[in-house]
């Protein structure tokens, strides 16, 4: 910017311009738009180098990923561990590192956000329960009773 703005100063001493339209013709520029069009071209070039700087840090963390469970995996077999019991170990120490399990098994790891809109929805539940009446309450029991003779009746056919 300071360049740019000391090229803009030789040239005013240069070629002088009387009116807004010769300021224009000679390339005069404000010191706000030597600014802007620092800013754009900052903001162009870190935009360029975005999306590879985005797939490296994808592959880092891929290659990590690999790392982890193998040697995980690799150790737990070594030590005469079953099969199952080393893909378990491999993947819970990807889940002490942060990891996507290779298991595809989701850990419940809640952020701040997530456990406030869990508790903003287990409010607005108990106010809309706080206002039905006899009739809506004992529909919602009736509903609850069936969802759980599903889930007994599917343990009983052992599914």
């Amino acid at each position: 910017m300071d360049a740019a703005w000391s090229e803009q100063q030789a040239l005013r001493k240069i070629k002088r311009a009387r009116t807004k339209d010769e300021e224009v013709a000679l390339g005069w520029k404000s010191k706000r738009e030597i600014q802007i069009e620092a800013y754009e071209k900052a903001i162009s070039e870190a935009d360029d180098g975005m999306l590879e700087t985005l797939e490296e840090m994808q592959r880092k963390a891929e290659v990590r990923q690999a790392r982890i469970y193998m040697q995980s995996y690799s150790k737990a077999i070594e030590e005469g561990k079953a099969e199952e019991v080393a893909k378990s170990f491999a993947n819970n120490n990807l889940t002490r590192a942060g990891l996507k399990r290779v298991d595809g098994q989701v850990v419940g790891h809640l952020n701040v956000r997530d456990k406030e809109i869990w508790e903003m929805e287990r409010q607005i539940q108990q106010r809309a329960e706080d206002e039905m009446d006899n009739y809506e309450r004992e529909q919602i029991e009736l509903l609850k009773a069936h969802e759980k003779a599903v889930v007994e009746n599917r343990k009983k056919q052992g599914g």
